[in-house]
């Protein structure tokens, strides 16, 4: 039989996991002897990705065998075993030979679903995302970086599969998280689309005594999500409305910088992007005049720009509607570089779409 293969087996073929989630707790290893090609080697990445590599074992198969059938017939019963025995462990910690780490998927960062940040246009800075990264994006208050957002979650998900858990105590799920991604699928078929696609991390709706929400919660239930429903990006929007359980003998700058590294830890762990959107809390007039804020302008700044994978910022113009989202860092080759795309948010829709090339060069702010 094929293995499965998690790119094309998007709805519950791993729900499996998650209805057996208190008995796979209690137990320490797992050994995956899945077949030695592609598609194995995916389904591995998504089992490792649910389960923690922690606790994660590979195996590697004697000369002309990609699974354990091909073993038992080419070598016997005895170099099965021999097989299971020697399986190593997922390299999660420590120090360890290039031939102990398992065959991955090759690193492929995805298109946001606009042309512009694909890279057609050289000298403007263009922007994909992967797997387990960290992305900071802030702006000024509603200049649409929760909008900007949500056009990118959809965009993801129906160009990738990739399914996402949201964090959004300032916007209210029902009506107003709803309507907006309704408006921006489009459609009569939009709340299936956002039932399939869209989990929202929040207190029981039923519940008036709401308790506050601290970041290990949230990460808590990333996981849930992951394991249940194979989410590939988890949103935290704003960063503000997290209770923040600072230690007494830690500033304001070290709690955010080991709340980053818990962050940081969940999205690689676990394969899931983490976009955390956090207002500038410094002041961002100059002469009477509002300026486009960058990344030190947020609480802790050193920190967020230094730690995250891509850092953006997006600047509105109010009269025009046409939006900046300004590259302001990035980490990895082949994963975009500095610069600006401008875009245009159509009100009615809630989508933004993309300026031409000359409207790029015209585009002015600040």
């Amino acid at each position: 039989m094929a293995p499965l293969d998690p790119e094309s087996e998007q709805h519950g073929k791993f729900e499996f996991l998650w209805l057996n989630r208190d008995r796979l707790r209690r137990i320490k290893r797992f050994i995956l002897a899945v077949d030695d090609d592609g598609p194995g080697q995916r389904l591995a990445a998504e089992i490792v990705r649910r389960l923690g590599a922690a606790r994660c074992m590979f195996v590697t198969y004697p000369g002309g065998c990609k699974d354990l059938n091909d073993v038992l017939r080419k070598y016997g019963r005895d170099a099965v075993h021999e097989v299971l025995r020697d399986a190593k462990q997922y390299p999660v910690r420590g120090l360890y030979r290039l031939s102990e780490y398992p065959s991955l998927p090759a690193f492929q960062p995805i298109s946001l679903g606009w042309p512009l940040f694909d890279g057609i246009v050289p000298g403007n800075g263009w922007m994909k995302i992967f797997a387990g990264e960290f992305i900071v994006v802030t702006g000024v208050p509603s200049h649409g970086k929760s909008t900007f957002l949500a056009n990118v979650l959809w965009n993801v998900a129906r160009d990738h599969g990739w399914r996402a858990a949201i964090f959004s105590p300032e916007l209210p799920t029902v009506p107003y998280l709803r309507d907006k991604m309704r408006r921006i699928i489009g459609g009569d078929d939009a709340d299936r689309l956002i039932e399939d696609n869209f989990l929202f991390i929040d207190n029981d709706p039923n519940d008036a005594d709401d308790e506050d929400i601290t970041l290990e919660w949230i990460i808590e239930k990333g996981r849930d999500a992951v394991l249940r429903y194979g989410i590939r990006a988890l949103v935290i929007d704003p960063w503000n409305e997290v209770e923040h359980a600072r230690r007494r003998d830690e500033t304001t700058a070290e709690y955010i910088g080991r709340a980053i590294r818990m962050l940081k830890r969940f999205g690689r762990q676990y394969g899931v992007a983490v976009f955390v959107l956090a207002h500038p809390t410094k002041d961002v007039w100059e002469r009477g005049k509002l300026r486009p804020p960058s990344l030190y302008d947020i609480d802790g700044a050193a920190h967020w720009f230094n730690k995250c994978d891509h850092g953006l910022v997006i600047w509105r113009d109010p009269e025009t509607d046409q939006t900046a989202i300004m590259i302001n860092k990035v980490r990895f080759e082949g994963t975009g570089e500095k610069g600006t795309i401008k875009l245009k948010l159509d009100k009615a829709t809630q989508r933004f779409v993309q300026l031409d090339e000359r409207m790029q060069s015209e585009f002015a702010y600040g």
